[in-house]
């Protein structure tokens, strides 16, 4: 690279010597050494990047040395982040995929919760809930499966837990007779003429 730095400076120094002797310019060719090559290109680099500098509007080359340093460790750091984030965006959609499915399971359990409250009259759907099984039951074409056979059999061995058909009360078949005369006297009523 030296070589190739004393042969372009040799260049210009006989291209500005050419110039400045004129036609008959008869000076002898300078030869550098490898030291004064590399500090004339530092030279001339430094002026260079002063004057780049200059034209930005930079007059200060230390603040702008550590400008540069400042700018490039934001960009290391933001590829360190960058990584960082991968991993942080893979544990979102690892936390967001498990509340989908918590989601799911508490809306299938709501919706076995309601077709049993519609279906079978239990007195309390909560206490009916735990004997179910969720992985047999299954929704296809907005219907549900695999409940009935579940239901059935506690059906027969906890029947207290439904509601019986037919009435529920006291039985109002004239079975029990008043004394309404009895009843008007304790209730200071006048008894009435039948």
């Amino acid at each position: 690279m030296a070589e190739e730095l004393n042969n372009n400076t040799s260049r210009q120094n006989e291209d500005h010597g050419a110039q400045n002797t004129g036609a008959g310019g008869n000076e002898p060719e300078k030869k550098y050494t490898d030291d004064e090559v590399n500090g004339i290109v530092a030279k001339k680099t430094r002026k260079a990047v002063d004057n780049f500098l200059k034209d930005l509007g930079i007059s200060d080359r230390a603040a702008a040395e550590n400008l540069l340093k400042g700018y490039a460790a934001q960009q290391t750091e933001q590829k360190n982040n960058a990584g960082n984030s991968d991993s942080e965006l893979a544990q979102t959609v690892n936390a967001l995929k498990n509340e989908l499915e918590a989601l799911r399971s508490n809306q299938k359990k709501d919706a076995v919760a309601s077709e049993i409250k519609k279906k079978y009259q239990p007195k309390d759907v909560a206490d009916i809930l735990p004997f179910i099984d969720m992985e047999k039951v299954k929704f296809e074409n907005n219907t549900i499966s695999g409940l009935d056979e579940q239901i059935e059999p506690i059906k027969k061995s906890k029947d207290y837990l439904f509601e019986r058909p037919g009435k529920s009360g006291l039985s109002h078949d004239g079975a029990i007779e008043y004394d309404n005369a009895a009843l008007r006297r304790a209730f200071g009523l006048k008894d009435k003429k039948e």
